[in-house]
């Protein structure tokens, strides 16, 4: 039975189960040796230890490498990388659920706010005890640095110490995209997401955004002032439909301005496209074309990542940010300082005015907030629209996530309806002049784009279209605004609201109608 570790955490409590099998190691960074050559060593450390205890290499974590043993040879695992200089103290891998092995690495880092009048020689006096030490701050929280590298127990053990404050390990944690993958062969339909004739097999009339009913209202197709940021991948910014309308780019992986795919990354292509591709850029067109793109490339996730990218976006000017993916594991509680950060962007963005925050429910058809099965701490932040997704039929995607913190539903995949398309990695060549298909498929353009992936950025553009008609909207009224016009689909409502569907499918025409209903000149 693994070693549990009850927290407050987040939302409410979660209990951490520490893994008998994986272990995690990351180069040492105090050394004089240039970071390729630490690289290099730890590199070779790490295949010298595996083989000692007839382990394997499992995943890259960030800065992490994670190690999969036997259990009967973790303490010798533990022990041969205490021993490797390359490598620094191994770290504990932690899972949220009995059930569901995805990995939690401690960082070494925890956050603390502690309620007003605590004293504060008693929080330094706790903090030298555990082996702590101050290192700042990561919004309101105290950052404080361990000498331990198990910070999940130090932090249980502050918990005990102080049951009024918030103290939480900061942890690493994978995320994964979430586009439903359909059947690779298959091709449906071209853009009925925007307008739906049921022209088609899997194509029911109306059963669509209402897109293109908007850009009548507006006159036009958006505004440049626009900027809607989209956090995933890599982004193919030479693509026709992307080119030459970005604006506050950045890699968060690489710690540059050029947030690129690299090797196969096409998820964050496809989603940018169906909510900003470019009017008369290529062969497909967003639901807000006219709107610029702030492309940021994510990675792994933990409090301090996730406060990296919404601060980003806040400071550089986003309007609207678009999450077509949340954190691997089944049960996610959302760290206090990610919160805290999509918080201050859902507020003081946009010149205090706030951004608004559009994330995928999810696709693994359970709850949002079922606890203990399953937990998307993104999606049941009360500054978020959570978006589930509907089909080319107006019927319930089966694959969605549900919810009462459902705000909303968005055209995307669903059998017996049709998938999306949208912009794909243009292909490359290899060395012998041979096309190399980079993205989802060959070509330029994927026919089958799915998923709440696919149904979060039809919001993100719908609200998009939504500040143009009346860019003085706060983002809680714009939020608002988007919930209260969708048009109602399926059934199961109580209250005006669904698990399956939110408030209904996003009906962008009634929302921009209601927009400029509050009387301001739209952009042009």
């Amino acid at each position: 039975m693994p070693e549990s570790v009850p927290l407050r955490f987040g939302q409410g409590r979660v209990t951490l189960y520490r893994s008998e099998t994986k272990v995690a190691a990351r180069a040492e960074r105090a050394t004089a040796a240039t970071p390729a050559a630490r690289q290099r060593r730890f590199e070779r450390a790490i295949d010298a230890v595996t083989r000692s205890v007839h382990g394997r290499r499992d995943i890259q974590l960030g800065d992490f490498e994670i190690i999969d043993v036997p259990p009967a040879n973790m303490r010798g695992a533990r022990d041969a990388l205490t021993r490797e200089s390359a490598t620094g103290r191994p770290r504990p891998v932690y899972h949220t659920s009995r059930t569901d092995e995805t990995p939690f690495v401690p960082l070494g880092i925890i956050n603390l706010r502690f309620p007003d009048g605590t004293p504060g020689a008693a929080i330094d006096t706790a903090l030298a005890r555990h082996g702590c030490r101050r290192a700042g701050f990561t919004g309101s929280f105290i950052r404080v640095e361990s000498a331990e590298p198990d910070t999940v127990a130090v932090a249980a053990a502050l918990q005990a110490d102080f049951p009024e404050a918030e103290i939480e390990p900061d942890l690493v944690t994978p995320s994964a995209p979430l586009n439903f993958e359909p059947p690779a062969d298959a091709r449906f339909g071209v853009l009925w997401h925007l307008e739906n004739r049921g022209d088609r097999p899997g194509l029911t009339s109306g059963a669509d955004a209402r897109v293109t009913g908007a850009w009548r209202r507006l006159g036009g197709f958006g505004s440049e002032d626009v900027i809607v940021a989209v956090m995933d991948g890599g982004f193919d910014l030479g693509h026709l439909d992307l080119n030459g309308k970005t604006v506050g780019a950045f890699d968060f992986v690489d710690n540059d301005a050029e947030p690129i795919p690299d090797g196969w990354d096409a998820h964050g292509t496809a989603c940018a496209s169906v909510a900003v591709a470019a009017l008369g850029g290529g062969e497909v067109v967003g639901v807000a074309p006219m709107a610029r793109l702030m492309p940021l490339r994510t990675g792994a996730i933990s409090a301090e990542s996730v406060t990296r990218w919404f601060d980003h976006a806040r400071m550089s000017g986003a309007w609207v940010v678009s999450c077509s993916w949340s954190a691997l594991a089944d049960v996610y509680p959302l760290p206090g300082p990610a919160a805290e950060a999509i918080h201050r962007c859902a507020t003081e963005g946009r010149d205090g005015k706030g951004a608004v925050i559009v994330f995928a429910a999810g696709n693994n058809r359970r709850g949002v907030n079922d606890l203990p099965r399953n937990l998307n701490g993104f999606a049941i932040h009360p500054d978020v629209l959570a978006v589930a997704a509907s089909t080319s039929r107006d019927t319930h995607a089966s694959y969605s996530s549900t919810g009462r913190e459902i705000a909303v539903c968005a055209p995307s995949s669903g059998a017996p309806g049709r998938p999306v398309t949208t912009a794909d990695v243009t292909d490359g060549l290899d060395d012998d002049g041979q096309v190399i298909a980079r993205g989802y498929a060959s070509g330029d353009y994927y026919d089958a784009f799915a998923g709440t992936s696919c149904a979060c950025p039809v919001v993100a553009g719908v609200c998009a279209l939504v500040l143009t008609a009346n860019p003085r909207l706060s983002a809680a009224e714009a939020r608002d605004l988007v919930r209260d016009t969708t048009r109602r689909i399926g059934d199961g409502y109580t209250d005006g609201h669904s698990p399956k569907f939110g408030r209904g499918c996003v009906d962008a025409e009634s929302a921009v109608a209601a927009a400029l209903a509050r009387g301001t000149i739209p952009i042009s």
